[in-house]
């Protein structure tokens, strides 16, 4: 089973909804610049996104976090670059420190997660430490982890909204925790990719609190926002800039491309794009999660643009919802390979009307069969 959505190259898939790009696609002005940005590149990209950091700043500054600055900002081949170049910088930074013993990097990961956070922790032997959120309570972050930010803990990765879940952390319980790693000297890795798709993202958006908390190191990317997924472009903030220095050394030079650059720079002036946006998601979320509970399935409060639902598999063997809609040329997530989650969850994109109208027909399609089977069984 893939690890990631989007896994379409070897699989006959005319919709896929296992990938939770927006829906609208990339803007049309980041699409014309991409496409004039071809004409450029026998150059080598600048390494250093001089122009694409200044825009990202001008961005934030924009929406009233007046102290960011281009130096609190580093440009990656997307968010998975980003995660990986904070955990070597980390694990590199903790082997020093600790000569001669060169003991381990040590992680807290509240699961279950997107699969990338514990990859990039066994590239360096880190000791991860599982933190399992609980069902019964919609896998939702407690304030229980506040007990478990040990001495002994170097970093905390978390994800808001979560993937695969899609629930929000509470910014109260945000704060507690940053100021408990602070007193602890626990980096506190946030990834925010899918927060801009929330209706009351400036909430929970933790950008505002880069100066008060140089342990913080917050994860974004242009990939789901601005439907970027092939681009590879993602950045990381924080106010210690001489760690962003760090990870910017565990990165390979010129990782971002002039395309990439040029048509990261053009979206950020999509205002309207990102507001039309979020309301698209909104209703379709709704209508999707109204269609999903009429058939029975249990399904977990999103605030992305993804849902997750549950449907207890009565089929024999390994032929689930997952496998039932692959047959008929759609791509779902199943959500079994995700750490911490149990069998049953499933994971879909929120998409358009004519798109989401036809999944929910073919789901309705594989439940109709699955009666059908049961009966003859």
């Amino acid at each position: 089973m893939d690890i990631h959505g989007g896994e379409i190259y070897d699989k006959n898939i005319w919709l896929d909804f296992s990938v939770n790009t927006n829906p609208l696609g990339m803007p049309e002005e980041a699409a014309k610049q991409l496409a004039k940005s071809i004409s450029v590149c026998e150059r080598y990209p600048d390494d250093a996104c001089f122009f694409l950091r200044e825009k990202l700043a001008a961005h934030y500054r924009a929406q009233g976090y007046s102290d960011i600055t281009p130096g609190q900002i580093l440009c990656t081949a997307g968010a998975s670059e980003g995660i990986l170049a904070v955990v070597r910088a980390l694990d590199i930074k903790k082997r020093r420190d600790n000569s001669p013993d060169r003991s381990r990097l040590r992680a807290l990961l509240p699961v279950p997660c997107f699969s990338e956070y514990e990859r990039s922790l066994i590239s360096v032997e880190a000791d991860i430490y599982f933190w399992q959120m609980d069902e019964q309570t919609g896998f939702c972050l407690t304030e229980q982890i506040l007990t478990d930010l040990t001495d002994d803990i170097d970093l905390l990765i978390l994800c808001n909204p979560n993937n695969p879940v899609g629930n929000l952390t509470d910014r109260e319980l945000l704060q507690r925790i940053l100021s408990e790693c602070r007193e602890k000297g626990i980096c506190v890795a946030v990834d925010q990719c899918f927060l801009e798709f929330a209706e009351e993202y400036r909430r929970y958006d933790l950008t505002g609190c880069l100066t008060e908390f140089s342990n913080l190191v917050i994860i974004n990317a242009f990939t789901k926002t601005y439907a970027f997924a092939g681009l590879r472009l993602g950045y990381l903030m924080c106010s210690d800039v001489g760690f962003l220095r760090e990870c910017s050394d565990q990165m390979p030079c010129w990782s971002v491309s002039i395309p990439a650059q040029t048509a990261g720079e053009a979206a950020l002036d999509s205002t309207e794009y990102m507001e039309q946006s979020r309301r698209l998601i909104r209703e379709e979320r709704i209508y999707l999660k109204t269609e999903l509970e009429r058939e029975g399935f249990l399904v977990l409060p999103g605030t992305a643009d993804f849902l997750c639902f549950r449907w207890e598999n009565k089929m024999p063997g390994s032929r689930n919802l997952y496998r039932m809609l692959l047959e008929r040329g759609v791509l779902i997530r199943d959500c079994s390979n995700f750490r911490g989650m149990p069998e049953g969850y499933y994971r879909i994109a929120v998409r358009t009307r004519k798109d989401n109208k036809k999944l929910l027909e073919l789901i309705r399609e594989c439940l109709t069969e699955t009666e059908e089977l049961m009966t003859e069984g």
